[in-house]
């Protein structure tokens, strides 16, 4: 169990590679492979795997280094928030726009976000991309599938409000764990009237609604799966004093403040677009659900980036 634990909630600290020239391109015979055993017949979430995993591998190569080399074109400032890290990517004319980026599980701000600064920075964003406590080079050792992260969000953008100036807007932008980290984070009584709306791409519902899913994919029986969250969330508050009842995006958004645009890839294996379903249904403001058809985890913008930015650009010329 322990090493069970560790695997879930344990940091992911490590210095962030920010040079394209470092960043290595994955054969195109290695990317074939998985695409062959995408066709294969065998168990389906294997086989779908291999197919997003086909997509990862050319999202990783050229397309995330020629990302990588605009961004570092563009000025930035490193900020600091108690013991946590992030990179302020400026426009390139002065702005009271800003988007705080909050990336998914075992990622970091700039492995995560390097593909969709450039998307804001022509927009005329300010594109500040955090590293969550226990990722990147943001000090902390354990993860905790929104509940932390959000109060930190909201600090984050109070923080944006505090050095710009109470006339900023601020657009809330999460994928996966991100994602659901800003919807508990629209929920909650403290968010700043200055964040106008949120994007989000590929969330849970919860934290429970999530293991359960894995769960099944490994063919377990049901009845252990409240034993096995009961074990893991007793672990994790003596830990933490944290309680993993409360990563529960399906509850916040029901007090959602501003208007959230889900985004979720129909073929997602890991975080089924379900999900995203039950969160637009529940919203209790104004949302807006798109479906990127073949797309899987986090991959709706590989799969058809014109669309994908134009939703981005009609969403905030209607919320910001």
């Amino acid at each position: 169990m322990g090493i069970v634990y560790n695997m879930l909630f344990g940091g992911a600290n490590k210095p962030i590679n920010r040079d394209p020239s470092k960043v290595m391109t994955i054969p195109k015979p290695v990317i074939k492979v998985f695409d062959w055993l995408a066709e294969r017949p065998m168990y389906e979430p294997l086989r779908a795997l291999c197919r997003m995993e086909a997509v990862f591998l050319q999202m990783d190569g050229k397309p995330y280094k020629d990302a990588l080399k605009k961004c570092n074109t563009y000025k930035s400032e490193e900020l600091h928030l108690d013991k946590l890290h992030g990179t302020l990517f400026y426009s390139d004319k002065p702005s009271k726009k800003f988007v705080l980026g909050i990336h998914g599980y075992r990622m970091n701000s700039i492995s995560e976000f390097a593909r969709y600064v450039p998307l804001y920075h022509e927009m005329g964003y300010n594109f500040l991309a955090i590293d969550n406590c226990g990722a990147g080079e943001s000090e902390g050792d354990f993860v905790s599938f929104g509940v932390q992260e959000s109060a930190d969000a909201i600090r984050w953008a109070k923080l944006l409000v505090d050095k710009f100036g109470q006339d900023i807007e601020i657009l809330i932008y999460g994928l996966s764990l991100g994602g659901a980290t800003t919807i508990i984070a629209c929920g909650d009584k403290n968010l700043p009237s200055q964040v106008r709306c949120a994007i989000v791409d590929s969330p849970y519902s919860s934290f429970r609604a999530e293991e359960d899913y894995i769960l099944s994919l490994l063919k377990l029986p049901t009845k252990i799966y409240p034993i096995f969250f009961g074990i893991i969330n007793h672990v994790f508050k003596k830990n933490t004093g944290l309680n993993l009842k409360d990563a529960s995006p399906i509850d916040s958004v029901k007090k959602a403040k501003v208007p959230i645009l889900f985004i979720h890839g129909e073929d997602d294996i890991f975080v089924p677009c379900k999900f995203s379903k039950e969160l637009s249904s529940a919203c209790s403001t104004t949302s807006q659900l798109e479906l990127f058809s073949n797309a899987s985890h986090c991959q709706s913008f590989h799969w058809d980036p014109t669309r994908y930015t134009s939703l981005v650009h009609s969403w905030t010329n209607k919320h910001m």
